[in-house]
């Protein structure tokens, strides 16, 4: 576990764990977190645990990247690490209950965007 204090350029006190830094100055407690897909992205330390659990629960441990559920994840390793998966025609949605399928990746981020919405726009820029 790597533990830093350093002072940023708006001198407020700052700790950084591993690849969150905490703001410890002006009772405005919050988190910069900086593991992928987030950059920067400053949350509250109340929000802390829920933003991990939605963002970094289910990380590809072969690329580091993040998706939003298991069953999302399990594709992304099968279509991406897999050598003994043929490699897909189809692509499936990520949301398990959904069936939809297509045949490029890109259609699969038109669907995710147009039926789902917010749910998974964090989780596409890989």
């Amino acid at each position: 576990m790597a533990i830093k204090r350093r002072r940023n350029s708006e001198q407020e006190e700052c700790i950084t764990l591993n690849h969150h830094e905490i703001n410890k100055t002006n009772y405005t407690n919050y988190i910069i977190c900086d593991v992928a897909p987030c950059v920067q992205y400053k949350i509250s330390i109340d929000l802390y645990n829920d933003h991990v659990e939605k963002m970094h629960t289910y990380t590809c441990e072969g690329c580091q990247a993040n998706f939003p559920n298991e069953y999302a994840l399990n594709l992304h390793i099968d279509e991406s690490h897999n050598p003994f998966v043929k490699k897909p025609l189809d692509f499936k949605c990520w949301s398990k209950e959904c069936g939809f399928l297509c045949k490029s990746q890109k259609e699969r981020e038109k669907h995710l965007l147009n039926v789902h919405g917010n749910e998974f726009i964090s989780f596409l820029h890989h």
